[in-house]
């Protein structure tokens, strides 16, 4: 047994939340909504052993409040303003939290600095203030359109980057999952939903659904650049967020049956700023190329409790790739094909 290859991670949480419902008027239109908070307690203790054989004992007692207001303004009868506001977190995955770091140590032609990877036993909570404001229009029971404004404040976004550690007198570029500091995203979102009506009977029940959004914003990280002073800091763009993305799903929805082919589309998104090559290096950056996606899903009901589904995924094979540095063309870095799938199942409700 190496214990160098061993954690443990024991988390134990503790929550208690009060809601209240509201509603009042605002001249002669209702707003409606509810109001609350959520406390948690949070105990947790990682046990586990760094690659040198430095034991880990991190314990650790976080306790967050977390608010959150929402409301609907009827504006008029099929036109509706929403607004949301509260405190989320998001604690880091298990695999993030694994103290073990993997090193190689310096070869002729990778330079002076050897390379490893691992996770990262310090990770703290994400933390994200979310405000949010849409108008809704509905143009009949199943049809609307509609668009929503959103901002958030970001504290310590989860991203993985290279740096440099010393481990044992010897300098590494180690890649692991590192909390940034404090920023923010915003954008908005459009979305519109209609199922035609008047339709020949052979045709009743399809509709379409589609969306676009659009994100924006910059964090503070550390600088990792040759020469920077300790603790500083530098402002970008968020790690693994695409500027632009958008979905169109074809639905079909009559009696018994329903089903839906979907297409979506990932604008392209910087990976990390900080990869594995040398500090300085201008193809530390790891960016990916737009991604799409082409799904299907169907469901038959053939009793009130039981139901029978056929999912399809990655219909068209589409292949990812990612590159070094600013151009595409120049320094390519993977090309991954993924699975396609059929998965049939029957799903029974007591």
């Amino acid at each position: 047994f190496n214990p160098t290859q061993a954690f443990t991670d024991t988390e134990k949480t503790v929550a208690g939340y009060l809601q209240a419902n509201y509603s009042l008027g605002i001249g002669d239109k209702p707003l409606d909504g509810l109001i609350g908070v959520r406390v948690v307690k949070t105990d947790q203790d990682l046990v586990g052993n760094l690659t040198n054989g430095t034991a880990v004992n991190g314990s650790r007692d976080d306790i967050d409040v977390l608010p959150t207001l929402n409301g609907r303004l009827k504006l008029i009868d099929n036109l509706l303003l929403r607004f949301s506001g509260g405190r989320a977190i998001t604690r880091p995955s298990f695999s993030s939290l694994n103290p073990v770091v993997t090193l190689n140590a310096p070869t002729t032609t990778g330079g002076a600095n050897g390379t490893g990877s691992g996770g990262n036993p310090d990770l703290e909570n994400v933390k994200s203030d979310n405000y949010d404001v849409s108008l809704e229009y509905y143009l009949s029971k199943s049809n609307y359109v509609s668009l929503t404004a959103f901002y958030r404040n970001i504290e310590g976004y989860v991203q993985t980057y290279a740096a440099l550690e010393n481990v044992g007198g010897t300098n590494y570029i180690v890649t692991r999952p590192r909390n940034a500091g404090k920023g923010n995203l915003d954008g908005y979102e459009a979305t519109f939903q209609y199922f035609p009506e008047n339709l020949p009977e052979i045709l009743k029940g399809f509709g379409l659904h589609s969306n676009y959004t659009y994100i924006k914003g910059d964090q503070d990280v550390a600088d990792t650049s040759p020469g920077a002073a300790v603790g500083a800091r530098v402002t970008q763009p968020f790690a693994q967020v695409s500027k632009h993305s958008y979905n169109i799903i074809l639905i079909y929805e009559r009696g018994p049956f329903g089903a839906r082919l979907a297409y979506n589309r990932r604008g392209s998104f910087v990976d990390t700023f900080n990869g594995p090559n040398a500090p300085g290096n201008p193809l530390r950056t790891i960016s990916v190329k737009p991604t799409e996606r082409l799904d299907f899903s169907a469901s038959y009901r053939i009793t009130k409790n039981l139901t029978a589904t056929f999912d399809a995924t990655n219909l068209t094979d589409a292949v990812f790739q990612d590159y070094f540095g600013p151009d595409a063309n120049l320094h390519p870095r993977d090309t991954r094909l993924y699975d396609r799938t059929y998965e049939f199942g029957l799903r029974y409700r007591y």
